[in-house]
């Protein structure tokens, strides 16, 4: 077993920053970048595709879960803890995010309520639609899927043998190598049509496996003492297929790249690539993306109505978007989290940065 998690944790915290980056400049900025003249197109095609940050968060969400909790969820007041230890990581900071962005968006009755229980996502396009005010905060209401099933997933995949483990993830990346399902973010935009039947969260759950998968392999295999070459060269081939194609499938593609990127640092000795991800700057940018993910759309329409029609502000919102979530991190979610934490008595460990 890897016998420092933090020590595993801290590079990782780093990456999420880096995945959020990419999935805010792909909602704020891809398509100006795209209708530019001036603009190389493998660097337009790089930014249009950076909304697969969103799978780097899938999978390595199921690593540190796994990770973290491999051996440990046994029993009703376990799993009690861990959904609570769930609830006060991430509901603060999107609650705090979807009443920010409540004033800029028309309220619809019944169909606004189900996003305060994370439930936007859980349909079918075109039998009804939920209200999502704030656009990146369709990912939490899969995430939640993954939340219920993963006291399941973790004593199941405790209990297998390693070679079951790897046909699971062949299995899934097989799954989403075919359909392309990284890629879905809504049923309106699928690649099969097949899809438009099948709520988002069900579609994405394969890449929550791979993740849950590589975090037992990684728990029962303990850390390598040799630096594995292979973190660096998968990053590069990721920039290389991001800057190269906007096919749906380059989504699915970048998902096992992620996955192997993942489990490879999280398993080999630390090389220099590790050691600047563990770069305490760089984790305390990574521990607070969480944070500048859910508030970069209210910022964006602040700003919007603020400055009408004054571009240079809304360039200026990537710098500003990370100080307040910086100090959002610091003064609101830790704070609120470790409320939380007393009053329903979790040891610390059990509110893991993911």
């Amino acid at each position: 077993m890897i016998a420092k998690r933090d020590d595993v944790i801290a590079p990782l915290t780093s990456l999420r920053f880096f995945a959020a980056f990419a999935v805010i400049l792909f909602h704020s900025g891809s398509t100006v970048l795209r209708d530019s003249p001036i603009v190389p197109r493998p660097i337009a095609t790089f930014f249009l595709n950076g909304y697969v940050g969103v799978t780097f968060f899938f999978v390595l969400s199921g690593f540190i879960l796994q990770l973290v909790y491999s051996g440990r969820l046994k029993g009703r007041q376990a799993i009690g803890k861990f959904f609570e230890a769930r609830f006060a990581r991430i509901y603060p900071v999107y609650l705090l995010a979807l009443l920010m962005v409540w004033p800029f968006m028309a309220p619809s009755g019944a169909m606004s309520a189900p996003q305060f229980a994370l439930l936007q996502q859980w349909t079918i396009t075109g039998q009804i639609d939920f209200d999502n005010w704030n656009m990146p905060a369709w990912t939490l209401s899969v995430e939640l899927l993954f939340y219920l099933l993963f006291p399941l997933l973790n004593r199941l995949v405790s209990r297998l043998p390693k070679v079951v483990i790897f046909l699971l993830i062949t299995c899934s990346g097989t799954f989403i190598l075919v359909t392309a399902s990284s890629f879905v973010v809504s049923n309106l935009t699928v690649p099969q049509s097949w899809m438009a039947y099948i709520p988002v969260p069900i579609l994405r759950l394969p890449e929550f496996v791979i993740g849950v998968c590589l975090g037992e392999l990684a728990s029962r295999g303990g850390r390598s003492g040799r630096v594995s070459p292979w973190p660096p060269l998968l990053i590069a081939a990721m920039i290389v297929i991001l800057a190269s194609s906007t096919n749906p499938h380059v989504a699915a593609l970048v998902t096992l790249l992620s996955a192997a990127l993942i489990f490879t640092l999280a398993t080999s000795g630390h090389g220099r690539l590790f050691n600047l991800l563990s770069w305490r700057p760089l984790v305390l940018l990574g521990a607070a993306s969480y944070s500048l993910y859910l508030l970069s759309s209210p910022l964006h329409h602040l700003l919007q109505w603020s400055f009408p029609g004054r571009k240079l502000m809304l360039l200026l919102q990537y710098p500003l978007l990370i100080g307040v979530a910086l100090l959002v991190f610091h003064f609101y979610e830790e704070p609120v989290r470790e409320r939380l934490r007393t009053h329903w008595k979790m040891r610390r460990s059990a509110i893991a940065q993911i």
